[in-house]
């Protein structure tokens, strides 16, 4: 080791404190006043730890890191002992090429650069007559083990789930895609934090420019600190839409999936989760459980989530518009029921409804908050105990009851997470415009709604594709999920590269071993 860098030293040229004018925020070689800067720049009243080294040339330099965050052993081993028996000037290029042992390394002038370096994790080696400090690579951070998915569990298919290692999830997606075209690069975003951001996509499927507009719009976000998931309103067309413009995953397969129809999957470094770029509507109704399922079943599901979707935004405001306006659509036995059960009620019948849905949303949300086994049973027993206790009292008629409880099931329908809050807020909307026009207001609030998703763009693609504008590829699986073989070629509104499969022979009716 000692002859190769004496080899790589024969020209050795430092860069000397008085060769140049040391720009302002840069290191100047003066190892003592590197220090210093260092230090006032993160503060030494922390734990924040520096070590004087010397090699066996008397040559002297400086490594600064957090005794939390990196892993010690490391560098003890790997930085410390190989410099205090090195004989040659300690450059930090030779340095970090053939003496220290890290998986990684970087060089960098700036002194803020290295100090938020050193926040991060990672340890910082300086050198007296050098210009250049070496970031190490030995951050060492507990990291949560690779679990099931909390929001998105399926009881068919791969379980593993994104973590909140930046580099772990990296190293999922590649396990799955194991392709040279499979591309990503790394971005800092945050003033003070600086936290990573990874762009994934795949080179020869995806829209060149899609990337482009992904890459400028993260570049342009001045903000001090990156929250995870907050990456997504920050960077999305329309940020006062009700319904999520871009789709976040946990599940690896899923992104990969989406790599593969030519978008984008960024992940934040500290979210458990991709974000997926652009997102559509309809893949609401879509579940990962669907393409291990045989068609006619996944075909049936996806019709009971589309069910379940009206049911949870419309079924309150078209019974109270039944009820209160139009008599005459429900069966007389049926109307004169829930006259008499309503008989001694107090409430007008909206706000009756009202309060129920609210108590369903405030039981749900305290057995969200509480403890797993404790919010189920209250969920459970407090869901039973109001409701027939309000039913007892006289406050709410028992129809009132079954309608709220099939609203509240109807919405846990969905395979999205993200959209159980705007269901819940658009059922509120739908009784408002149908308790003040019947069931005119009900057809209002389609029209509104429809107008105002098919509005939306996502990245500037359509929101609502493949229904609006209509492609034939897409909607094969967006109410029905067909055959494999039935769809050959990628949506074309983010690929240019269309074909995924080539002809797939068509299966033989003959039996094995039949004649020719």
């Amino acid at each position: 080791m000692a002859r190769k860098a004496r080899n790589l030293l024969r020209k050795p040229r430092p860069l000397v404190c008085h060769a140049r004018k040391a720009i302002p925020g840069e290191l100047t070689g003066n190892l003592d006043e590197d220090c210093e800067t260092l230090k006032r720049l993160i503060g030494t009243e922390g734990d924040l730890e520096w070590r004087l080294l010397y090699s066996r040339g008397h040559h002297r330099a400086a490594l600064f890191y957090f005794a939390n965050m990196v892993d010690v052993t490391l560098l003890s081993q790997g930085v410390i002992r190989p410099i205090q028996r090195y004989e040659c000037p300690l450059e930090p290029a030779v340095l970090a090429q053939a003496v220290v042992e890290v998986p990684g390394y970087n060089m960098a002038r700036a002194a803020l650069e290295l100090a938020q370096a050193i926040a991060g994790g990672q340890a910082v080696l300086v050198c007296d007559g050098y210009r250049e400090g070496l970031i190490l690579d030995a951050t060492k951070v507990a990291e949560r083990n690779i679990e099931r998915a909390a929001s998105e569990d399926v009881l068919i298919g791969p379980h593993d789930s994104f973590s909140e290692s930046l580099d772990t999830n990296l190293a999922l997606l590649r396990k799955r895609l194991s392709s040279p075209n499979l591309k990503h690069k790394l971005l800092n975003v945050g003033r003070v934090s600086s936290t990573g951001v990874a762009v994934l996509y795949v080179a020869g499927i995806v829209n060149d420019k899609l990337v482009e507009e992904v890459l400028q719009r993260i570049e342009r976000l001045d903000i001090d600190h990156l929250y995870a998931r907050s990456l997504g309103d920050l960077i999305c067309d329309t940020p006062l839409a009700i319904l999520p413009l871009l789709r976040n995953t946990e599940r690896p397969p899923r992104a990969v999936a989406a790599l593969l129809e030519g978008r984008v999957i960024v992940i934040v470094d500290g979210d458990p989760g991709a974000l997926i770029i652009p997102s559509f509507a309809p893949e609401a109704l879509q579940s990962a459980e669907d393409y291990y399922e045989r068609p006619a079943v996944a075909t049936f599901l996806r019709g009971v989530r589309l069910l379940g979707t009206i049911i949870a935004a419309f079924l309150p405001g078209l019974w109270v518009a039944a009820v209160g306006f139009h008599h005459a659509i429900l069966p007389p036995a049926l109307f004169r029921s829930i006259q008499a059960a309503r008989e001694g009620v107090p409430l007008p019948t909206v706000v009756e409804m009202i309060v129920l849905l609210i108590a369903f949303d405030i039981i749900v949300e305290a057995s969200t908050r509480m403890p797993m086994r404790v919010g189920q049973a209250l969920g459970i027993v407090g869901g039973i105990i109001l409701g027939q206790a309000a039913v007892q009292a006289g406050f709410v008629s028992p129809g009132k009851v079954i309608i709220v409880s099939l609203t509240g099931l109807a919405t846990f329908t969905q395979p999205s997470p993200a959209l159980l809050g705007p269901l819940r807020v658009i059922k509120y909307v739908v009784l408002v415009f149908c308790s003040a026009l019947g069931l005119f207001g009900a057809t209002w609030s389609i029209i509104l709604l429809a107008l105002q998703v098919s509005s939306f763009r996502s990245f500037g693609y359509p929101y609502m594709y493949p229904l609006s504008p209509f492609a034939w590829r897409g909607a094969l699986d967006v109410f029905v999920r067909a055959p494999m073989q039935w769809q050959p070629l990628r949506p074309t509104l983010q690929s240019e590269n269309t074909r995924r499969m080539g002809k797939t022979p068509s299966l033989s009716k003959r039996r094995p071993g039949g004649d020719a």
